[in-house]
């Protein structure tokens, strides 16, 4: 799959991230989300790291349960997973998402008091 930042993506690419959300992320990613959103804190005007953010499930799923000043910062490696989870961004939800490409080490070093909550689903790597 491509890289943040790495150049074009093929029609390999795009019928990767299709199979990711289409086949697994219904089965894996969409059961472990719910575990996740279950404990999801109550609280207002939050600020969300969703880290491997993939196709976007729980990144709209997170705004759905959020308040609307609350704001979600995806990042995602793949360029391709990027473009995807976009398209489920509903038009009012567009000032509360950012979606980055990057990972993991790309905001290790930031303070602990940068995010009022992390979350990292089904991530490999």
């Amino acid at each position: 799959m491509s890289t943040a930042g790495g150049g074009s993506r093929s029609l390999r690419d795009r019928r990767v991230a299709r199979v990711v959300d289409r086949d697994i992320a219904p089965i894996w990613h969409d059961r472990f989300a719910r575990l996740i959103l279950r404990n999801l804190p109550p609280g207002t005007g939050q600020f969300v790291l969703d880290l491997h953010s993939g196709p976007g499930r729980l990144t709209t799923e997170l705004l759905t349960r959020l308040d609307d000043s609350s704001r979600v910062l995806a990042i995602e490696p793949d360029d391709t997973l990027i473009e995807l989870a976009k398209t489920r961004v509903r038009p009012e939800w567009r000032n509360r998402v950012y979606f980055k490409g990057g990972s993991f080490e790309d905001v290790f070093g930031m303070g602990a008091a940068s995010y009022d909550l992390t979350i990292a689903n089904l991530v490999l790597g």
